[in-house]
């Protein structure tokens, strides 16, 4: 993130006001109330997105 801050000028903000990473980014303007759920997903399924990316390629 920092790099991208610094070479590229990207402005990253949290939406989410009682998260954590507000310690680190700036809280934005808009914002939603609603707490970031991670799905379950197989081991796989991170090897199944990158076998299909090298068929493209």
């Amino acid at each position: 993130m920092k790099f991208l801050q610094d070479n590229y000028d990207v402005k990253f903000f949290s939406i989410c006001p009682t998260s954590p990473i507000n310690n680190y980014i700036p809280l934005g303007k808009e914002q939603n109330n609603q707490e970031f759920i991670i799905l379950k997903k197989p081991n796989t399924a991170i090897l199944k997105k990158y076998y299909q990316a090298r068929r493209q390629n």
